[in-house]
């Protein structure tokens, strides 16, 4: 076979696929039909008249609740809760600088005791060596005095000899 007879079967097979899909189509767009769609349904519905009550809504819900702003309490010494104010109940505002629970001050008291003593002793002490420097030093200057006068007296004689 040639190669002309070869291209002339391969157009002609090509041809006929073309032409019989194209029959296809045709075919089946006719076969496709448009459908209207059905006539919308009735409903019967029973209408009263609106009247005010009072209703009550309950919502249970799970999730967890973050407050706005929260703040971490706590005492700035260490001690026996003696007193608590009403207003550390779960919930309470509470302002800056409010009482809210009393400790037992008993040690801070007895230290603040030691250390005033403490301070008076050392106070007492200050004004001890503060007399004794002030004796020294008057007698000091009684003790320079003596010693001019001993060195006037020395000088006076040495030149009358």
């Amino acid at each position: 076979m040639s190669k002309r007879v070869i291209t002339l079967l391969f157009t002609s097979g090509l041809l006929l696929i073309t032409l019989f899909a194209v029959y296809r189509l045709i075919q089946h767009k006719q076969e496709v039909t448009i459908t209207p769609p059905p006539p919308p349904r009735t409903v019967l519905v029973r209408v009263e008249p609106v009247v005010l009550q009072p209703r009550t809504h309950y919502v249970e819900a799970l999730g967890t609740v973050t407050p706005f702003r929260q703040t971490r309490i706590s005492a700035e010494v260490e001690g026996e809760v003696v007193a608590l104010s009403p207003r550390t109940e779960l919930g309470s505002e509470v302002k800056q600088g409010e009482e809210l629970a009393r400790l037992k001050d008993t040690p801070f008291r007895l230290d603040l005791e030691k250390q005033r003593a403490l301070l008076q002793r050392q106070k007492a002490l200050y004004q001890a060596e503060l007399l004794a420097s002030q004796r020294e030093e008057r007698l000091l200057a009684i003790a320079r005095r003596q010693f001019q006068l001993a060195r006037s007296e020395w000088q006076r004689k040495e030149q009358l000899w």
